[in-house]
């Protein structure tokens, strides 16, 4: 029987041989093999999360942050790998994806702008200057980390920074509380020119409380913490912390091994703080994803009304 090593040996030889799997798992998302192989490229990308997580950290020294980091799920890959077709799996920058949420709009350009001054910065996607056609409005810098394939040789991957205010967050949280596929474009014209709706509002207030705290966030630490929630297909998410980064990928390995048995959405994240803080920033940064049905809208935001 062919170990998992082996299989991640042969997935992970080259770029051209990622990108395969990403193609044929773009073709066909029950394909075993296809699906292994993007499977190897999750966990190969979790081993060059440290270092961009560090630059976040010191770049957002001072400024009232929320951090939490994500590994992008199986099954969201997938609608992204068909909603880009020309889009290839080393080239999707957030299959790891961090999140640094501001307490307020100054915050949130204090940040991006030391990321900007990293030797590791690559480029700036501008959400503020030009939002998204959804309403989504935040700053993504991206990142460029060097790592070793199993063979040893070296390949550049991008790894994206969501940078946030806190009303930019909630602004994103009620969009997935509307359904993931809403900020991708989809829902009914309802919830779109409600999104833009709320967009509007939010940019308008920023626009003149640019350095107004907009959320007190609750005090982290320097330290990087781990943590894997193990999602069902029925009960609620299931929440356990690690010290090592390694100790939380062999968990979620285990618990994706039988990517056909209904685990395939267990999440790694990863946070700022001790392990007890962890919890507290992603109950925030991926709220949604731990069962969160409607965002604290701020009195003055317009609130969605189920049709």
């Amino acid at each position: 029987m062919t170990s998992p090593e082996d299989l991640c040996s042969v997935a992970l030889t080259s770029k051209s041989r990622i990108d395969k799997s990403g193609a044929a798992y773009r073709e066909n998302p029950s394909s075993a093999s296809a699906l292994e192989g993007v499977q190897c490229y999750r966990l190969f990308r979790l081993q060059g999360l440290a270092l961009p997580l560090e630059l976040v950290i010191e770049s957002s020294s001072g400024v009232s942050t929320l951090v939490g980091a994500r590994l992008k799920r199986l099954t969201t890959i997938c609608r992204k790998l068909n909603r880009f077709p020309k889009m290839t799996l080393s080239r999707m920058a957030d299959v790891t994806g961090i999140r640094v949420i501001c307490s307020s709009l100054a915050g949130t350009l204090k940040v991006a702008e030391r990321l900007r001054t990293d030797s590791h910065w690559s480029r700036t996607l501008d959400y503020l200057s030009n939002p998204q056609d959804t309403g989504y409005r935040g700053l993504h810098e991206i990142l460029r980390v060097s790592q070793h394939l199993p063979s040893g040789k070296e390949i550049n991957i991008d790894v994206e920074v969501q940078v946030r205010s806190y009303w930019q967050h909630l602004w994103a949280l009620q969009s997935e509380c509307l359904g993931e596929q809403v900020k991708e474009g989809g829902g009914s014209s309802k919830s779109r020119k409600y999104l833009h709706e709320l967009s509007g509002v939010i940019e308008k207030r920023e626009r003149v409380e640019a350095d107004r705290e907009q959320e007190a966030l609750p005090e982290t630490g320097p330290a990087i913490s781990h943590g894997v929630i193990r999602s069902r297909e029925k009960g609620k998410p299931e929440f356990f912390t690690f010290e090592r980064m390694d100790t939380a990928v062999r968990q979620l390995s285990s618990w994706e091994s039988d990517l056909g048995g209904g685990e395939r959405d267990s999440l790694l994240v990863v946070g700022r703080g001790d392990l007890g803080s962890l919890k507290l920033s992603i109950a925030f940064t991926h709220a949604v994803f731990l069962g969160m049905k409607e965002p604290p809208l701020e009195p003055w935001m317009p609130k969605w009304a189920a049709p």
